[in-house]
């Protein structure tokens, strides 16, 4: 078992998040397993789903999230408690409605 991936309501703020927990020995064995998952969901969820954006909370502690999330293209929106820890909120556009702003 490497772990899980995958999508969650976000109850305070009424988004979807994108959700991962992978083991220690699968992230050193598949340094970039997080990264290609993520991925993977991220165009899934555009094509299948009518959202606009998708989320990720972030501990304020976890640098290697935080810089895996960035990776992704996802930017910081907000700061807030989030299931009772001091989370970073990182924010993803659909392509449509990033495509929409640039020509905007």
């Amino acid at each position: 078992f490497l772990g899980w991936a995958g999508f969650s309501p976000l109850e305070e703020t009424s988004e979807i998040a994108l959700r991962w927990c992978f083991s220690k020995d699968a992230r050193a064995r598949h340094s970039d397993l997080t990264l290609k998952v993520s991925r993977e969901l991220i165009d899934w969820f555009f094509e299948n789903t009518y959202f606009s954006h998708i989320v990720v909370p972030v501990r304020t502690d976890d640098r290697s999230a935080r810089s895996t999330v960035q990776d992704l293209g996802f930017v910081y929106r907000e700061s807030r408690r989030i299931e009772d820890m001091p989370c970073d909120l990182f924010q993803l556009l659909s392509p449509s409605l990033r495509s929409y702003l640039v020509s905007a």
